[in-house]
């Protein structure tokens, strides 16, 4: 492995009379630079005669790293049984499909959307219609995955794509994405990342609920209440005045506001150090986390690009502004 962080495990177990590997795949699919590659290497070193559990709680990341995961994996359809602990979104659809058993909590939620394409540089129409093209294609092919793996019509899975498609566990069932259900489970452990899914234009109002409940936390105490006074007072103090708004229409008690304000300040930094304070100050109000930030801002450095992405989230590896060509690196990344 590439790095100690890593968006995935593979681990079996030592029971010899049943034998299991547990794959887990609980990130960013492809962040920290590690790729499909990497776990290709490892899942082909899994005992043909295992039984593999499949564990998913991501809400995305690189398409063709998704992609190659899914072929290689949905050789073993037969005997992978996934299931979902929290989100299956985005990117992260494609290696719940290569299962013949998926298994989707009724509280759990699949996401599947268009894939997307950030551009850089000076484009003509020629080149912008070649780029659609290669996205038009790309999409066909997860329709064809989806197809396959729930038995439905390509023309409605087309659409469901096409309105960025949000299923709950019930919905997942229904609509072929799941082969079985079962009991909710704790909304906060499965929704603790809640907070990095407001770049999406149709996220669930049941799931928006959630997240403000989230964000609130469970009834203060005493010593963790705080005023919308004290919340601009300290905000104010921190050169953070614009962060007041959203953490009191959030309800945010002392520990939250004390961690955002923790967070924004290390952005900050970030962002005066890559020479991008403007930019940094956008991904605070953002709820882009400092790791997130911190290649953001430095590929932005790099590229001398003109500003962040039109989504907070978008794809760290992206093309000079002074380089005409297309960048399919951002696929389907459910940062983009």
């Amino acid at each position: 492995m590439k790095k100690n962080q890593s968006w995935f495990s593979i681990k079996a177990s030592s029971d010899e009379a049943a034998p299991v590997t547990t794959i887990s795949i609980h990130e960013e699919i492809g962040g920290w630079g590690i790729s499909a590659k990497d776990f290709i290497a490892e899942y082909r070193n899994i005992n043909p005669d295992n039984q593999i559990e499949l564990s998913i709680n991501s809400m995305g990341g690189s398409t063709f790293d998704a992609l190659a995961m899914y072929h290689v994996m949905a050789r073993d359809s037969q005997r992978i049984t996934a299931r979902v602990e929290g989100f299956a979104l985005s990117a992260a659809t494609l290696p719940l499909m290569a299962a013949s058993r998926r298994v989707v909590p009724r509280n759990a939620y699949l996401m599947i959307h268009n894939p997307m394409l950030s551009i850089f540089g000076d484009m003509n129409a020629k080149e912008l219609r070649e780029g659609a093209e290669f996205l038009e294609k790309i999409t066909d092919g997860l329709v064809n995955i989806y197809a396959s793996g729930t038995a439905g019509n390509t023309e409605k899975l087309k659409k469901m794509v096409d309105a960025e498609t949000w299923m709950n566990g019930d919905e997942a069932l229904e609509n072929g994405f799941a082969t079985a259900t079962v009991d909710a489970v704790p909304a906060r452990n499965s929704l603790e990342s809640l907070r990095c899914l407001s770049c999406y234009a149709r996220m669930p109002t049941a799931l928006l609920a959630v997240l403000q409940t989230t964000e609130k936390g469970d009834p203060p105490d005493d010593d963790s209440r705080i005023s919308a006074e004290e919340i601009v007072e300290v905000c104010n103090a921190a050169n953070l005045g614009e962060l007041a708004s959203p953490l009191i229409r959030a309800g945010a008690n002392r520990q939250s506001v004390e961690a955002r304000l923790s967070d924004a300040t290390k952005i900050v930094a970030l962002g005066e150090a890559a020479k991008r304070p403007d930019d940094a100050r956008t991904m605070i109000l953002s709820g882009v986390p400092p790791e997130v930030a911190r290649k953001l801002l430095a590929s932005m450095r790099a590229a001398d690009m003109s500003g962040i992405p039109a989504r907070p989230f978008a794809e760290e590896n992206t093309a000079p502004t002074n380089d005409k060509r297309l960048s399919f690196i951002s696929i389907y990344d459910h940062r983009s």
